[in-house]
């Protein structure tokens, strides 16, 4: 449950900035690079405070979330440690959304293994610390991979690119930027809060095994939608058209159609 409340708070801010990131830096990176990397430095700065934000409101409501919304006043301990999952997290996506942007697709890579020796522990902290060590470690994980793969794409693609680098906030040209956060997070925002509610009715007038048989039913559909997801993070920043671009429309009507096909299948 813990972990559902979790991605419910953080899915719609993460998977808009993800999606903004990932459009928006695609679009600017070859032919405005500042533009591009003023997009990631914005991104990162918004992560990071919603991090602190929403970390902060688990550590200091727990109490009140245990005891008011979920009638479980026993709970209030594993939501102050799940604090740490809700920052994981948080970065994690955000941080493949920018990875896609700029196509860095064998850095998100080698950040998944890093994120998959991490909690690859997870065994031993279940034994030593139960369900809070292993939040602890999954947002441990998160944080790890985040910096990982921002220290590779530095090397490869913001370092090259920043000898004349100029800081430039979204101004007129990048209209683009609030209209694709706004329905994104509502898109996201919807069937989160959903899920969330049919968890707290598990938790308040159910058993541990409805909420085991729920939770194993999400799993499926996370497999089940793991390689249209993976496709689709794929094709979309190859859809997009350069800004600055001199002839020639870098989308692909065929792209679409794949994913398309993809997700139907």
């Amino acid at each position: 449950f813990r972990s559902v409340t979790v991605m419910t708070v953080i899915n719609p801010f993460s998977y808009a900035l993800t999606t903004a990131g990932t459009r928006r830096v695609a679009e600017t990176y070859e032919h405005q690079p500042s533009q591009a990397i003023s997009i990631i430095i914005i991104i990162v700065a918004i992560c990071i405070l919603l991090s602190f934000i929403f970390g902060m409101f688990f550590l200091i409501t727990p109490d009140f979330i245990a005891t008011n919304i979920l009638n479980r006043a026993d709970l209030s301990t594993v939501l102050v440690f799940g604090s740490v999952l809700v920052v994981g997290e948080l970065l994690r996506k955000v941080g493949l959304g920018i990875f896609h942007g700029l196509k860095a697709f064998k850095e998100a890579f080698l950040s998944a293994i890093w994120f998959f020796v991490t909690i690859s522990f997870a065994i031993f902290f279940v034994e030593d610390f139960g369900i809070k060590g292993v939040l602890i470690l999954n947002g441990v994980a998160g944080v790890v991979f985040f910096i990982f793969g921002l220290y590779l794409v530095s090397r490869r693609y913001l370092i090259q690119k920043a000898n004349n680098f100029k800081f430039s906030y979204l101004g007129n040209d990048n209209n683009l930027f609030l209209p694709i956060l706004l329905p994104a997070f509502l898109a996201s925002l919807v069937p989160g809060v959903i899920v969330w509610y049919m968890q707290v009715l598990l938790v308040q007038h159910g058993d541990t095994i409805q909420l085991g048989f729920f939770s194993a039913a999400n799993q499926i559909r996370m497999m089940i939608v793991f390689f249209p997801v993976i496709l689709s993070s794929i094709l979309i920043p190859r859809m997009v058209k350069k800004v600055g671009q001199i002839g020639g429309d870098s989308s692909d009507v065929s792209y679409l159609i794949i994913s398309l096909v993809g997700s139907a299948v």
